[in-house]
Parts: C-alpha cells; structure tokens; sequence
C-alpha cells in the first residue's frame, strides 16, 4: 500500500489571531515550532521517504524540522502554496464579519469551496492540485510520501483526489495546525489521522472515511 501523509504547517501569530493568510509570508510562532517539533516524532514510525513543502516560510520551517528528525531533504513544490483569499488576505475574521456581515458568513459555510473576492478556490485551482498529486504519486513508488503546506490547498488535494468539491466533503479535509492525514493513494482515501499534544506524539484521531 502507498501512503501520501498530508501535514498542516504548525500554528502562526496570525492564526490565534484567526487572521487569513494567504500567500502572506507569516512564520511560526513558538507554539507552531513545539507543533513541528512532535509532528515530525509522529512521523519517525511512518516510512516517510519523501518530503515535500509549500515554499512559504510557516510550510518550510515545519518540513525543516521534520526533516531534520527523518534526515530527508525539503523539496519545495510550489503547487503546495495556499490559496489567495483575495481581498480578505491579511484581514482578521472578526473585522470581516463586522464589514460583510451575511456575505462573509456565507463564504465561510461554503469551506473554501467558493472563492474569496479576487481569490481562489478548492475548485479553482484543480490542475494545481492535480499537478502535485501526479508529483506525489510518482515518488510514493520509492515510499511514503510527506507533504508540509496550507489548510485550503490540503483540501484541494484531497479533493482533486476524491473527486468530490462538496461542502460536506470540504468540511472533512479541514485539519488543525497539530494534524496529520495519512491517505492511501490508489484508494484515494482517508486512512487515518494522528494528532499530536504536548509532549504525547501519535493520538489516533479517526480512522478512514
């Protein structure tokens, strides 16, 4: 069986903010350097032969580390960058349901599965997607293959992978920043997720579904 593990970068300053980010270059916070710090002890059981990142800074600092634990080299791939939230990028969820009211919210239910004004998709960026998995596919051949990125462009993987952009299903790919997916590629399908708190690296969250 070939294994793709998707890892959600660890938490910035801007998400306890719940600030979107975007293609903005925000790094980790302390919390998110502990977050990679037991990810990648989560993954030292996992195989892991290939590890791919986001080029953005909170991506690369958890592959980084990751990395430095499985001796494995970060290879960027820029399909792996977020999303653009367009004209929400920067702006604090708070602020934004005070401005737009019913439009922000309804956004916000639809999980990324419409774009924010002047901005992306799960579905619009389908052959991004698409692009990364036949990367990713290709080297699960030689093992597990790890991918660091983003909340949004995970979901469009996942997506592309399911074929399925529905709300319900989007809602289903979201992972917290202590979060790790392990999906089964020529099923293309959830297996497992583990989450990882404190010093105790390896909760099994669910199974597949």
């Amino acid at each position: 069986m070939r294994y793709l593990i998707f890892i959600r970068h660890g938490e910035t300053a801007w998400n306890r903010e719940k600030r979107f980010q975007g293609h903005s270059d925000v790094p980790l916070n302390e919390r998110g350097l502990l977050q990679a710090e037991l990810l990648a002890g989560a993954l030292q059981r996992e195989g892991v032969s290939t590890l791919f990142s986001s080029p953005l800074a909170r991506a690369r600092q958890t592959a980084e580390i990751i990395g430095a634990r499985l001796n494995l080299a970060v290879e960027v791939m820029q399909e792996l960058t977020e999303l653009n939230f367009g004209e929400y990028e920067g702006e604090l969820e708070a602020d934004l349901r005070a401005k737009y009211g019913p439009r922000f919210a309804q956004w916000r239910e639809a999980h990324y599965t419409e774009p924010a004004p002047g901005g992306d998709s799960i579905r619009t960026i389908k052959d991004r997607a698409a692009s990364a998995v036949e990367v990713m596919a290709s080297a699960s051949e030689r093992g597990s293959v790890a991918a660091v990125a983003h909340q949004a462009v995970l979901m469009a993987v996942k997506a592309y992978l399911r074929n399925d952009y529905s709300v319900e299903a989007a809602k289903s790919y979201k992972q917290q920043n202590n979060e790790i997916d392990i999906w089964d590629v020529d099923e293309r399908q959830p297996l497992r997720r583990i989450a990882v708190f404190g010093s105790y690296a390896g909760r099994l969250v669910r199974g597949g579904g």
